[in-house]
């Protein structure tokens, strides 16, 4: 008789992280990995160990890219390794409202403008401008913690109509600057002789 002794090595396994994108203030997105390549028809039910996926990145973090890194498999017949993806933290966008105290104003009547800036995540901070016809009125006011910010009032507006902008910036970047605007109606003050 005689006898052979056959040495069989660990077959190569990547496991890639595959690169994932978000919103500035969104939930974290669910981590997910690529397998190159099993052998034998087999899968990742053939794999020991848990999978476990993770981010130097918060749902704050600013916009910028982070690696994504997972670890956790074992196997007797596969040499794992692992690979980072990429996670893309983007400008959140944002929409900006405005409205009028007073729609319909009569000349002489103060009224004063209400910006609120609004983003499919949290609550964006910022600035607004307000213009009145692309002229500043008055300076940089805040985005308070509800999202709005109010003007200064004004009560030397002609007749018969001016359009009320306010254009909204985050100085930070994280979320993306939007403007809106209304049309403010100015009628005719009473004069009896």
């Amino acid at each position: 008789n005689g006898a052979v002794t056959q040495t069989v090595g660990k077959a190569p396994l990547v496991v890639r992280a595959e690169d994932k994108d978000m919103f500035y203030g969104a939930s974290l997105p669910t981590f997910t990995v690529k397998y190159a390549t099993f052998v034998l028809g087999q899968d990742a039910t053939n794999l020991g160990g848990a999978l476990s996926c993770g981010t130097t990145a918060t749902s704050i973090s600013p916009v910028n890219t982070y690696p994504i890194t997972c670890s956790g498999q074992t196997s007797a017949n596969y040499a794992i390794s692992y690979v980072d993806g990429t996670l893309t933290v983007k400008q959140t966008p944002t929409t900006t409202t405005v409205i009028s105290s007073k729609p319909s104003s009569t000349y002489g009547e103060s009224v004063k403008f209400t910006a609120t800036v609004t983003s499919s995540s949290i609550t964006p901070v910022g600035t607004v401008q307000f213009k009145i016809d692309d002229v500043n009125f008055g300076g940089l006011v805040t985005v308070g913690s509800d999202g709005t910010a109010e003007s200064g009032s004004i009560d030397t507006l002609t007749v018969p109509s001016h359009t009320i902008t306010a254009y909204y910036t985050d100085t930070a970047a994280n979320f993306g600057n939007s403007n809106g605007a209304v049309t403010q109606t100015v009628g005719k003050a009473p004069l009896v002789v």
